[in-house]
C-alpha cells in the first residue's frame, strides 16, 4: 500500500489561512497569558484550539482524517512559543508535520481462537502473518504484554512458556493504513479489521473479536497499541483449512472490490449481517439479523409486501432439502413470522425463539449463499430481471414451472 495525501491542497490552504489568523496572529496574546500563569495559559490555549477545530472540521471533510484530540496534539507545539519563540516559517512547518502530513502505519492484530494460518493470505483488507515473521520489535512488545496477561491466567496455564507459545500460534492480521495522526488512524484500522473479520465470522460461524493490537508508523521506532487481557482465553478453536482457501480469496475480492455486480453486493451485505449476528446473544435479535441476511440475498427494494412469503418461496427453490418443498416453505414462513412478531412488539418473544431456530436460520443463509455462488459461476449477475443480464428470479421461475411444489 503506497502512501498518498489524504487532504487536498485547497483544504490545506483554507485551514492554514484560519490557523494564521486564529493562532499565529494571536501568539503574543497567548505568550502574555503563559507569562502570567502557565496553568491558566494552557487551559485558555486548549479551549481556543478546540474552538478552532469546530470551525475547520468540515472543511474538505477534515474531521474524517483528524479528530479533535489529534488536532489538539498536532498544534499544541504552539504553546512552546511562550518560552522559545519561532518564526512564521517554522510555525507552518510544524503545522504541516502536525496535522497535514500523511504517514503509513502498520497494524498487527492477534485473533484469539484462530490459529496456524500461513503468511500472506488476504482476508478482507488484511493479510495473515505468522508470529515469527513479524518485525522483531513488534514480537517483543507482544511478548511483554502477554507476560502481564499471564498473571491473570495462571489457573489455566501453569507455565508462562505454555501461555506464550499458545498465543504465538494465533492468526495475526497485518493491516497497512494511511493516516495523519494516530488516534484517527487507530479508529480507521479498527473499523477496517472489524469489516475483514466478518469473513472469518461467516466462514467459522463464531464471534471473533480482537482485544489487543500493536502498530508502528513506518520509518519510526515508536510503537503504540491497545493491551487487552480478555483475549487470553477463548472457548473455541479453529485452524486453517486449505479447502477454504478459495472462499477466502473470493470473499476478499468481493470485500475489497469497487465494481461489484448486484449479486456480489448482496453477498457482501449478507456476510456483514451474518458476521454481526455472531456477537448477539439475545436470540430474537440474532434471528432478526439472520433474517435480514436472507433479505439481503433474495429480496429487492421493489418487494414491498408479503415479504415473508416471497422470501420463503425464493429460498425454498434455491436450497436443497430432503423435506417436501411445501414443508420447507412453511418452516421458513414460521421462522420469518417469529422475527416479525419481535420486531413489531406484538408479544413477548424472549422465550419464543429457540436455539434450533437460530441454527436453522444459519443453515438457510449458508445454503442460499452456496446456491448464489453456484449461479454466479454460471454467469448470473443480478437478482431481478434486467435486460441483457441473467437473473436469479428468472432461474427461480424456470425451476418453479419445471417442478411443482410437492
Amino acid at each position: 500500500m503506497s502512501k498518498k495525501n489524504l487532504l487536498t491542497e485547497k483544504t490545506i490552504s483554507d485551514i492554514k489561512n484560519i490557523l494564521e489568523k486564529q493562532l499565529w496572529k494571536k501568539r503574543n496574546m497567548f505568550k502574555n497569558e503563559f507569562d502570567k500563569s502557565e496553568e491558566k495559559g494552557s487551559r485558555k490555549l486548549s479551549d481556543h484550539i478546540y474552538k478552532i477545530y469546530t470551525k475547520i472540521r468540515e472543511i474538505g471533510n477534515f474531521s474524517e482524517y483528524v479528530n479533535q484530540q489529534d488536532f489538539h496534539d498536532g498544534v499544541w507545539f504552539f504553546s512552546d512559543y511562550a518560552y522559545t519563540p519561532f518564526s512564521k516559517k517554522e510555525f507552518f512547518e510544524k503545522i504541516e508535520e502536525g496535522i497535514f502530513s500523511t504517514n503509513l502505519y502498520e497494524f498487527y492484530f492477534p485473533i484469539p481462537g484462530i490459529h496456524n494460518f500461513p503468511t500472506g493470505l488476504k482476508i478482507g483488507y488484511c493479510e495473515s502473518i505468522e508470529y515469527s515473521k513479524m518485525p522483531v520489535d513488534i514480537q517483543s512488545h507482544f511478548e511483554m504484554n502477554w507476560k502481564i496477561a499471564y498473571k491473570w491466567n495462571k489457573e489455566i496455564y501453569h507455565l508462562e512458556n505454555d501461555f506464550l507459545n499458545h498465543r504465538k500460534k494465533f492468526l495475526f492480521l497485518k493491516l497497512v493504513v494511511n493516516g495523519i495522526r494516530h488516534t484517527k488512524t487507530m479508529e480507521k484500522a479498527e473499523r477496517m479489521v472489524d469489516e475483514s473479520l466478518h469473513i472469518l465470522r461467516y466462514v467459522y460461524q463464531i464471534d471473533i473479536q480482537p482485544f489487543d493490537y500493536l502498530y508502528k508508523k513506518i520509518g519510526s521506532k515508536s510503537i503504540g497499541g491497545i493491551r487487552g487481557f480478555a483475549s487470553a482465553i477463548r472457548n473455541f478453536s479453529a485452524g486453517y483449512d486449505p479447502r477454504l482457501h478459495a472462499d477466502f480469496v473470493e470473499f476478499t475480492r468481493i470485500f475489497t472490490g469497487t465494481k461489484l455486480t448486484n449479486l456480489e453486493e448482496r453477498i457482501k451485505n449478507t456476510i456483514i449481517a451474518f458476521g454481526i449476528s455472531t456477537s448477539v446473544r439475545y436470540k430474537p435479535v440474532r434471528l432478526s439479523i439472520l433474517c435480514s441476511s436472507l433479505e439481503a440475498l433474495v429480496l429487492d427494494k421493489s418487494d414491498r409486501d408479503y415479504l415473508g412469503w416471497k422470501l420463503a418461496e425464493r429460498v425454498t427453490f434455491l436450497i436443497k432439502m430432503k423435506k417436501k418443498r411445501s414443508e420447507v416453505n412453511r418452516d421458513i414462513v414460521d421462522l420469518y413470522n417469529k422475527r416479525s412478531i419481535f420486531m413489531h412488539q406484538k408479544s413477548d418473544t424472549a422465550n419464543a425463539v429457540s436455539e434450533y431456530d437460530i441454527q436453522y436460520a444459519e443453515f438457510l443463509v449458508f445454503n442460499t449463499m452456496r446456491k448464489f455462488f453456484e449461479l454466479k459461476r454460471s454467469g448470473y449477475e443480478v437478482l431481478v430481471r434486467t435486460k441483457g443480464k441473467k437473473s436469479i428470479m428468472e432461474w427461480i421461475e424456470a425451476k418453479k414451472f419445471r417442478e411443482k411444489i410437492k
